[in-house]
């Protein structure tokens, strides 16, 4: 069955575009055969006083319109499909990126203190987008 893309796009192990939809949620990865559960396929997440818009692909804090780069509204896409999920640098770089090589860790770094810059009430204190250090990034799930 194929997969509506409005709710996922890449499998979050490889990047690979090529997902078989499964039941509740699930899918399998034609690339890496990783299956994986998607935590929802609403086409708005929120999460106290941060919204990200989906389709429009929009992200807005405390009902204010916060203006994104393509790169980081995956980013952040990516990591709040996946909440309380660590996942590293080069993970994030498949799954954002896909096939384009030229890409360093320091990118990642860089796109996700630019993301905190504008949803973070303290970005030196993230309660959002979490690190792990000598990990990676992980999306909090200790929000509701």
């Amino acid at each position: 069955m194929p997969v509506d893309k409005q709710s996922v796009s890449f499998c979050p192990c490889c990047g690979g575009p090529e997902l078989e939809s499964l039941a509740n949620c699930d899918y399998l990865c034609a690339k890496c055969k990783v299956q994986f559960h998607i935590i929802t396929s609403e086409q708005i997440i929120s999460v106290e006083g941060l919204e990200v818009h989906r389709v429009a692909r929009k992200v807005g804090v405390l009902n204010q319109n916060v203006p994104i780069t393509a790169l980081e509204f995956k980013v952040l896409e990516f990591l709040m499909l996946h909440k309380g999920i660590v996942y590293d640098r080069e993970t994030i770089i498949k799954a954002v990126w896909a096939n384009n090589t030229n890409i360093g860790s320091h990118n990642v770094d860089v796109i996700v203190r630019r993301i905190r810059m504008k949803i973070e009430p303290d970005h030196r204190n993230p309660r959002y987008i979490l690190t792990t250090k000598g990990l990676g990034y992980s999306f909090t799930d200790k929000l509701s």
